[in-house]
This record gives structure tokens, C-alpha cells and sequence, in this order.
């Protein structure tokens, strides 16, 4: 039957199925230690952002070669962010328990103001682990450019905000969807990235770059596959 051949619509399905499961599977493995969530997810990253364009190769091997590149980066910025979310949400806890006893209209904007914040910072958040997946750029970079695309990438962020949600549920509902939650979430999330990252990504034949975020466009912001490209064709031209 066609449904069977090896280039089918079916099994081409069950081959991102069965990476999607093989991924999640290493991922929850590498962050029992906790503090390599952060280059674990940024491993995690590099390879669906080549899934979702049919460029995968070896993904076990695409992923701990990801995993040991940005581990220090990976591992800077989990840390950062955890910092942050505590200082948030203890803000947040707060200022909501002097609304309770003030009721005043300075405790309503202060907490209204504290929610807006933290609402574009876990939109940034979905962004981070993905860019330094994607691009070359210092942590504080990575930081500000992921706030300033989460902000001009509005309906993308959104989606993301929902698929997020939505795996959150699963998880509520039943804990045992952590076998394959992981990585959905990721091949998910990397549909609406790959779409995102294309606009600050110029083509060969461009001279000129999006003027959208003048940072996140820069030489020093370059596409990590390409920069890897051209190092192993220089390194082999070397040999050669």
C-alpha cells in the first residue's frame, strides 16, 4: 500500500512523531540535574527549528552538539530567568495583598503595571531559549531582542502564549502527557519561530536588512547554521 512507502505523507508523519517522542525522551533526561533545563531546551531548539523545515539529520547527534555549544549561555540564562520570575511574582504577591487592605487607585495601577511587565516577559521568554539556538549574540542581546520580537511579532507571541497554555492543560489534566508534552510544545512553537526568525534572517541576494530591530539583524547576530556552514567549508578548503 502507498500509505506505507517510505516517502509517504503517513510515514513522514510517524517519522516527526517518533523524533518529536525521541527528543522529549532526552531532553526530560538531561534536565533532571535542573540546572541544564536551560541548554537542554536550547538543544531541543536547534533541532525543531530544522524539523519544522524538513532539514533534520541526525537529531541525537544535532542535539548534544547544541546541548555542549550553548551550555554556558544555557545555563546563564535559565538562571537569569528564574531570578526574574521570582522577583515578579513576589512583587506581584505583594502589591495584590496591599490592594486587598488599601484598595486605592496608586495599589491598582502599581499592579496592573507589574502584570503588564510580567506579561511581555513571558512572552520574551518563549523567545530566548530559541534565539540562542538560532543566532550568535551576547546574553544581554539575546535578552533585549527577545522582548523587542515578542512585542513586534504580537499575533505569533499570542499563539505561542496559547499553545503554551494548552500543553499546561494536558499536563494539569494528566501528568503521564509529560512523555510527549515537552516536544510538542517545541515543534509547535517552532512553526510560529521559524516564521518569525525569516524576517530578521537576510537572504544572500539582499543588500539591504530589515529595519525592524537593528540588533538582532547585525553581523554579530548572524544565523548559526550559516556561520557553520561557511567555518567547515573554510576548514575543509584548509585540508584540501
Amino acid at each position: 500500500m502507498k500509505i506505507f512507502d517510505i516517502d509517504s505523507r503517513f510515514m513522514r508523519f510517524m517519522a516527526k512523531v517518533a523524533d518529536v517522542l525521541i527528543l522529549n525522551f532526552i531532553v526530560l533526561v538531561c534536565s533532571i540535574p535542573v540546572i541544564t533545563i536551560g541548554p537542554s531546551l536550547v538543544a531541543l531548539y536547534y533541532v525543531m527549528l530544522k524539523e519544522v523545515r524538513d532539514e533534520e539529520g541526525n537529531i541525537v547527534k544535532s542535539f548534544f552538539k547544541s546541548f555542549k555549544q550553548n551550555f554556558v549561555q544555557g545555563v546563564i540564562m535559565e538562571i537569569i530567568i528564574v531570578a526574574l520570575v521570582l522577583f515578579f511574582a513576589y512583587d506581584i504577591y505583594l502589591m495584590y495583598h496591599w490592594m486587598k487592605v488599601e484598595n486605592t487607585a496608586m495599589s491598582r495601577i502599581v499592579l496592573g503595571a507589574l502584570c503588564g511587565i510580567a506579561a511581555v516577559g513571558a512572552m520574551a521568554i518563549l523567545y530566548i531559549f530559541p534565539m540562542i539556538a538560532k543566532f550568535y549574540n551576547s546574553t544581554f542581546k539575546i535578552i533585549k531582542n527577545s522582548i523587542a520580537m515578542s512585542i513586534s511579532n504580537l499575533p505569533y507571541s499570542l499563539l505561542m502564549v496559547l499553545i503554551t497554555a494548552a500543553i499546561v492543560f494536558l499536563l494539569y489534566i494528566n501528568p503521564y502527557f509529560i512523555i510527549f508534552a515537552v516536544g510538542a510544545w517545541a515543534f509547535f512553537t517552532s512553526m510560529c519561530l521559524v516564521r518569525v526568525f525569516d524576517k530578521y534572517i537576510p537572504k544572500k541576494d539582499e543588500e539591504e536588512l530589515p529595519e525592524i530591530l537593528t540588533d538582532t539583524v547585525s553581523e554579530e547576530n548572524a544565523d548559526k547554521e550559516e556561520v557553520q556552514k561557511e567555518a567547515d567549508e573554510n576548514a575543509q578548503k584548509e585540508h584540501q
